[in-house]
């Protein structure tokens, strides 16, 4: 059995593969604790596995717990990912191939694997990446801004006459003017990454002139999706298929 987890900046992510069959996907918002995740059920009470693959985009001191958790209860070292300059039928299009993050990584060797022809990658977690993979595996590159809570954090501390919560849960059923500062946070930032999604993938098609499949995934995902032009493919689990695409496990 293997087990492929995603550590994000906000949440970790894993899913058992065994015999080539996905499990269900768990998740956890980890607070840059990554010691949370030992009281889980979902995670200490499955079965040891024989292989542990990681996508981490914290610092390797942050993950170092848990490939300790790891190697202390399961008696298996745990293998921590990084981007490669080709691999898995990709090839990374950042200059420096280090610099591009392994979950970007992995989920466009997902992409490459599972979605044909030319596609456009955004992942809408607590940054949003754009990333753009040639039907042949050619990473032409990609974008990152701020994701919709990072936004709204940064109006929270940056703007002290603002009166509202950061935290407060983000909606897709909103008017677009707003008629309290709260909503017109909330609805200033998810109209902002809308109009970059959509104003991307239109820049994309022109300057490339091909079609191009639109793909998003993410935390906000579903947030997002109900306000684009175009109708996009929703893949919430990529990074974890393109780790176990990267274990040997056909998908």
């Amino acid at each position: 059995m293997v087990l492929v987890v995603d550590i994000g900046n906000s949440r970790v992510k894993w899913l058992r593969v065994e015999n080539g069959v996905f499990g269900s996907s768990h998740q956890l918002e980890h607070h840059n604790d990554l010691d949370c995740l030992f009281n889980q059920p979902d995670w200490y009470e499955q079965p040891v596995p024989e292989r542990v693959l990681i996508s981490s985009v914290l610092s390797t001191e942050q993950v170092i717990r848990v490939l300790e958790w790891i190697r202390e209860n399961w008696h298996c070292e745990a293998e921590v990912i990084r981007a490669m300059r080709q691999g898995y039928g990709v090839t990374n299009g950042y200059a420096d191939s280090g610099q591009l993050g392994t979950d970007r990584w992995a989920a466009l060797i997902a992409v490459h694997h599972t979605i044909p022809g030319t596609v456009c990658l955004f992942d809408c977690g607590t940054a949003l990446t754009i990333d753009v993979l040639g039907g042949d595996g050619v990473h032409f590159g990609g974008l990152i801004m701020p994701g919709l809570q990072m936004m709204r954090e940064a109006l929270a501390q940056k703007t002290s006459a603002l009166q509202f919560t950061a935290g407060d849960q983000l909606s897709s059923d909103f008017s677009t003017l707003a008629k309290d500062t709260q909503s017109a946070v909330t609805n200033g930032t998810m109209l902002n990454l809308v109009a970059v999604i959509d104003r991307a993938m239109n820049s994309f098609v022109e300057e490339l002139g091909t079609d191009i499949v639109p793909v998003i995934t993410g935390g906000d995902a579903n947030v997002l999706s109900p306000w684009l032009e175009r109708e996009f493919q929703d893949k919430p689990d990529l990074v974890l298929q393109g780790l176990a695409i990267i274990a040997g496990v056909d998908v």
